[in-house]
């Protein structure tokens, strides 16, 4: 196990469980902010305020442990609508997230519980409640995987330089404990949706 130099103590990371220990770091002091995360959820998708609430409830912790403060996050439950237009015309300039019924398959023909689009200059996420086949998807780490994406991030290669499996936050699957890395992090800090704490 590695500290890191200039962390304030705090609790320690846990390793996700269905793989080998990672590297740990101590939670650093909140150094940047990240404001105005608006998430719109299809209510006639089965969605509620209330699950959605339980959904997202893992991103200010998995942000903390990069030492970004989350700010607002703004629910608004909505009718069943051409989701790709709503995200245009969305004038809010933070993250968007949209809790929608399905994303469909991804380019090797697998199905996903959520997906990144990028348009001109605006990124947003979709998170799915079922699959194409019907089954439903538990998003609890999918909503900040998704926002990792938004904030510049790319999916992990499946091993690190050492040849074992790359466990953290962004691995193409989803890993329901785990954490970004460090570098990650530090991507995440220089985007240009974070405003610094001073």
């Amino acid at each position: 196990m590695r500290i890191f130099a200039g962390m304030v103590l705090g609790v320690l990371l846990s390793a996700c469980t269905t793989g080998p220990a990672i590297e740990t770091a101590l939670i650093p002091k909140a150094s940047h902010r990240l404001n105005d995360v608006s998430i719109f959820a299809v209510a006639d998708a089965g969605w509620t305020r209330a699950m959605v609430q339980k959904w997202t409830k893992h991103m200010p912790q998995r942000l903390s442990e990069c030492g970004i403060k989350l700010g607002i996050v703004k629910i608004t439950m909505i009718e069943r609508s051409d989701l790709h237009k709503l995200a245009e015309e969305i004038k809010s300039s933070g993250p968007l997230i949209i809790f929608a019924d399905k994303t469909g398959t991804d380019i090797n023909g697998r199905t996903s519980g959520g997906v990144t689009i990028s348009r001109g200059s605006r990124s947003y996420a979709i998170i799915a409640r079922r699959s194409p086949s019907g089954s439903r998807f538990r998003p609890e780490q999918t909503v900040t995987h998704e926002l990792g994406h938004i904030l510049g991030l790319v999916h992990a290669p499946a091993k690190d330089l050492k040849g074992q499996p790359n466990v953290n936050l962004m691995q193409p699957r989803g890993c329901l404990y785990c954490s970004f890395t460090m570098a990650q992090c530090r991507k995440m800090r220089a985007n240009k949706l974070f405003h610094k704490i001073h």
